[in-house]
């Protein structure tokens, strides 16, 4: 159904804005073949770091005199936000605020007032870091309330969860939309109490959405 609600609204897009070639390259930037649009980021992660690797806004430039607009739509062809601008920045929200659902969406851009008209089209995913990946009880008592320590994806990969004890030797691991540790190693063997390391990650994205953090085991008498 995806397929289809895609291939239909890059149909009408294509038959209602005519475009100049976009050229990607090694620095993720792309530029249309006048020079005219330039667009940055086109996976990006708004958590907030303004790290190199983890962008945290779409982008699109005019190198014209001339502002140029842009316009998201999402996988059903619904405008979701619009701006215009010498410099057009998108962080995932809506134009109303709305903080949007992770996912590939559709940009129109146009540099504004020219003849012939310079546009260009593509698409861009949004990777929320924060949202991606839920970590839950990170202090738990086996048979004591809090049974376990719990990481889900929210997304549609499953996540991979991997504990190491204060030595580095991984103790346990899985994989899966929903991952449990119950103090356990992954052989069944009870573990000492303590502070553990875990990292999880979600399986098959690019770039990767990883959590590093720590997670306390406090034992309870059976």
């Amino acid at each position: 159904m995806r397929v289809v609600q895609f291939f239909i609204l890059a149909v009408i897009l294509g038959w209602c804005f005519s475009t100049t070639q976009v050229v990607g390259n090694d620095t993720g930037l792309a530029q249309t073949s006048a020079d005219s649009i330039i667009v940055s980021n086109s996976t990006f992660t708004p958590n907030g770091d303004g790290g190199e690797e983890n962008k945290d806004f779409f982008e699109v430039k005019s190198k014209e005199n001339n502002p140029v607009s842009l316009k998201v739509y999402n996988r059903f062809g619904t405008l979701v936000f619009s701006a215009e601008d010498k410099v057009c920045r998108w962080y995932g929200h809506s134009s109303s605020g709305e903080k949007l659902d992770n996912g590939v969406y559709f940009f129109l851009a146009g540099v504004r007032g020219v003849s012939p008209e310079i546009t260009t089209k593509g698409t861009v995913t949004l990777l929320d870091k924060e949202d991606s990946i839920i970590v839950s009880n990170n202090v738990f008592t086996p048979n004591g309330g809090q049974d376990f320590f719990e990481v889900i994806s929210k997304g549609n990969n499953p996540v991979s969860l991997k504990v190491y004890n204060r030595f580095g030797t991984l103790v346990f691991s899985a994989e899966d939309k929903k991952c449990r540790w119950d103090g356990r190693s992954s052989s069944g063997q009870k573990l000492d109490n303590g502070v553990y390391l875990f990292h999880a990650e979600i399986v098959g994205m690019s770039p990767k959405i990883t959590k590093i953090g720590d997670v306390t085991l406090l034992g309870k008498e059976e």
